[in-house]
């Protein structure tokens, strides 16, 4: 298949039973573009290339193959361990509750040192560095980007519904000018039943909607029945790549015990100040 020319992944979708938090949701696949083998070419897609159009157009865009399998599962061994290290995963790799009163991750103390110790390491930063995504990044925006403008790593446990994000726009955290994407790699194989993406194309256009919510990291927008999510299945080495005003969310993670490994990464065009930006009030 040429480079830059999208496919689907419709059969994935069309044997999965309806899961609880989309049954009452339109939902159809997304497009995938294929990249080419990482360690052949920096550059995968080229600026006029179809996937660069969708990507403005839609607020989105899927990148199957553009990172190396192999430099995804190394991040994913440093991050499981390091999630056993801090008590939230068991040596079988089950999310371990906390206990807590408050059950969000965002404010459980295990979480917040997970994220002092991946954000950091050199894995996790080469990831969020790499020249495909910095320069793919770089012909949507038409100017380099700065990376490193907010980097997370995050766990979805398995049945766990309490846990699952929900449907938000990334600027609503930035209080800034809507110029922010982000990239976020699954570290495992991910489709929609394993808490996958969920996003609402061309949402980025229509500005920013009111978020609503009382802890953290946790603020979500209203969704209209008819508005149609797009989703699919990705695995390591693929990105899914969103401006800040898309509309997304992640599905219920309905595995038997695994929970969803998956980090992402913010980026902004080197012409932005950094300084005028500012957290979102908690609650709203």
């Amino acid at each position: 298949m040429p480079i830059g020319h999208a496919s689907t992944n419709a059969s994935a979708i069309a044997h999965m039973p309806p899961a609880a938090d989309r049954a009452d949701c339109i939902c159809e696949p997304w497009p995938m573009f294929p990249g080419v083998d990482a360690s052949t070419s920096l550059h995968p897609l080229s600026q006029e290339s179809d996937a660069v159009n969708y990507a403005r157009e839609h607020g989105y865009v899927v990148l199957n193959g553009v990172v190396s399998e192999a430099a995804v599962s190394a991040l994913k061994a440093r991050v499981v361990d390091l999630c056993v290290q801090n008590g939230l995963l068991d040596s079988h790799g089950a999310f371990v509750p906390s206990g807590l009163p408050h059950p969000s991750l965002y404010s459980d103390p295990r979480w917040i040192a997970l994220q002092q110790s991946v954000v950091p390491d050199p894995a996790f930063m080469a990831l969020g560095d790499h020249p495909a995504i910095l320069q793919f990044l770089a012909d949507v925006l038409g100017e380099p980007v700065r990376s490193r403008c907010g980097d997370i790593c995050r766990i979805a446990p398995a049945g766990s519904p309490v846990q699952t994000t929900r449907p938000h726009q990334d600027d609503w955290y930035l209080n800034g000018p809507p110029l922010a994407w982000t990239a976020w790699f699954p570290l495992d194989p991910c489709p929609p039943d394993h808490g996958g993406l969920g996003l609402l194309p061309k949402t980025h256009e229509r500005g920013l909607r009111p978020h609503q919510g009382q802890v953290s990291g946790e603020a979500g927008c209203e969704t209209a029945p008819d508005e149609c999510w797009h989703m699919g299945t990705v695995n390591p080495g693929d990105v899914v790549v969103f401006h800040c005003r898309t509309v997304h969310r992640a599905w219920h993670n309905l595995s038997p015990h695994a929970a969803r490994l998956s980090v992402d990464f913010r980026y902004l065009p080197t012409s932005i100040d950094l300084t005028t930006l500012s957290p979102a009030p908690v609650g709203s």
